[in-house]
């Protein structure tokens, strides 16, 4: 086998407006309010 392969699937669910969603995901740094426990890598 050529490689490790990951797969993983995440489902959210939540009340928020679109442009609060859209916002969050543009900006990590809003991302990160909704998921503090959690370390984003780049």
């Amino acid at each position: 086998m050529l490689g490790n392969f990951q797969q993983s699937n995440l489902r959210i669910e939540l009340e928020a407006s679109e442009t609060a969603i859209r916002d969050s995901l543009l900006r990590p740094s809003q991302l990160q309010q909704w998921m503090w426990p959690q370390q984003l890598s780049s």
